[in-house]
């Protein structure tokens, strides 16, 4: 027998022998298996429930109660009855409910459930018309003379049937030249200049349809790094010494997004999209892929 049982019906039968002593009515013990305790005139046990009347209330109504439910019975007479193995390790704990660890750790609201419990999808996308750059910068006479396409790639998770959440990666490349003479100086430059940008914003989604054809809008903030590489020659005329200077700069600042676009519905879990606006292009186009 446990320790804990060894504990409790030894309580029972040693408060039992002092009340008897003081001339209390006698009474039986009945141990239910979830640790509640009922004093009671056991009246019958037969194999499927156990018939009692309430020591308090000897002349009141018959109850029963299934065996299944009950471990023990500690009788007046000092004796016991077991219905479950008497090395048991203890009472019937109520279910534990299995909590995330991130519940444990802190409070997490109720819209991130309804966040990460609908289903997500994936876009990939290629931009044309590119609008941003900081290498063009304060110069006039610069142009591009080549440029990888920018490559978008989104993550959204579905909260309802018109509000989408998500995060956009982003990135490009340009080359450009410049070059000019200034007449005061007497001095011949030309630049190439190599940029890279990153972007990552995070976004809300707006559907105004649910059918195969739906328009959206987009609405997010987050940043832009920009990474510039120049090199610089400088021809004095009048000698013609050539002078060449390198020089790195890194450009960071607030992104907001702000587009319009439409999916259309392929397969299932296929769509393509399109959509114009701010931006490092002014038009993104590209597909869609869900997961479920």
């Amino acid at each position: 027998m446990s320790r804990k049982y060894t504990f409790l019906l030894g309580f029972v039968l040693i408060a039992s022998t002092f009340l008897m002593s003081n001339d209390a009515l006698s009474q039986d013990v009945i141990i239910l298996k979830d640790g509640r305790i009922i004093h009671a005139k056991v009246l019958e046990v037969d194999l499927t429930v156990i018939k009692y009347k309430k020591a308090s209330y000897l002349e009141g109504p018959l109850y029963s109660i299934l065996r299944s439910e009950v471990y023990a019975i500690a009788y007046d007479n000092h004796s016991s009855d077991y219905f479950d193995s008497p090395y048991s390790t203890g009472f019937v704990a109520p279910p534990v409910a299995v909590q995330d660890p991130i519940d444990t750790l802190l409070f997490r609201p109720r819209f991130v459930d309804r966040l990460f419990s609908e289903g997500m999808y994936f876009s990939v996308g290629l931009g044309m018309l590119t609008s941003y750059s900081k290498a063009k910068d304060g110069m006039s006479d610069i142009s591009k003379q080549a440029s990888f396409p920018p490559v978008f790639i989104r993550a959204f998770t579905e909260y309802d049937d018109r509000l989408d959440f998500g995060v956009q990666l982003a990135f490009t490349s340009m080359d450009f030249v410049a070059g000019g003479f200034n007449e005061y100086d007497a001095v011949l430059s030309s630049s190439e200049i190599s940029e890279s940008v990153f972007s990552l914003i995070a976004m809300a989604k707006y559907k105004f349809g649910t059918g195969p054809i739906r328009p959206y809008s987009l609405l997010g903030a987050g940043f832009n790094n920009s990474r510039i590489n120049t090199r610089r020659n400088l021809r004095l005329v009048e000698d013609g010494t050539i002078f060449s200077v390198r020089s790195t700069a890194r450009v960071a600042n607030l992104a907001i997004m702000l587009r319009a676009g439409v999916d259309v519905g392929i397969t299932q879990n296929i769509d393509l999209y399109a959509d114009l606006g701010t931006g490092i292009s002014l038009i993104q186009a590209g597909a869609s892929f869900r997961i479920r």
